[in-house]
């Protein structure tokens, strides 16, 4: 039996056959920006920590270019949103808490694991919580975001980590992982 298309939840049909490649290009700088992330977990469990870190910044600037090239050629689907969310959870849950792991929490293996699964946690939940509020009309007096979206997340719970890069020290583990849950689990 021949697959036949299904309507999506718009009640339009979904022809796959005919999909144009302009519809593609969102899901490909998506793609790109996972690419990014994952990259940043090799080179932050290599140690090459200011790699790492452009890495996530690259996926960040990547995960708003996709959107924006999504409602720019009207190519916004319900795949391309899901994507984007899987996206997110490696590049700013995963993989700031596995680089915030190896550059100060290693040493201490119990308590630096466990608040990095709390931040990945967080970030997991919080990108739930925008996943299922995503077609609810906006609170009043709200027009977009509740809490700080995933990107602005991991690059505010990274700037402890940045700024010591660029002074060329590490801080405590007390301190940079904190910062960085506190900074999650408020948002």
């Amino acid at each position: 039996m021949m697959d036949e298309p299904r309507p999506d939840d718009d009640g339009e049909v979904a022809d796959r056959r005919s999909l144009p490649l302009v519809q593609l290009i969102p899901n490909l700088v998506t793609l790109l920006g996972l690419c990014a992330g994952l990259t940043s977990i090799r080179y932050a469990l290599d140690g090459w920590y200011q790699t790492a870190a452009a890495l996530i910044v690259l996926a960040a600037l990547m995960d708003g270019m996709d959107g924006l090239l999504a409602r720019k050629l009207n190519a916004s689907s319900h795949f391309g949103a899901e994507l984007d969310l899987l996206s997110d959870f490696v590049c700013f849950g995963v993989a700031p808490g596995i680089f915030v792991f190896h550059f100060v929490a290693q040493d201490w293996p119990g308590t630096g694991w466990l608040l990095v699964l709390v931040y990945v946690l967080c970030a997991c939940l919080r990108l739930a919580r925008f996943n299922v509020n995503r077609n609810a009309p906006p609170p009043p007096g709200r027009a977009h975001f509740i809490g700080v979206p995933a990107p602005a997340g991991a690059l505010l719970g990274l700037l402890p980590v940045y700024l010591s890069l660029r002074a060329g020290f590490r801080p405590s583990i007390g301190r940079c992982c904190r910062r960085c849950i506190w900074r999650q689990s408020v948002c």
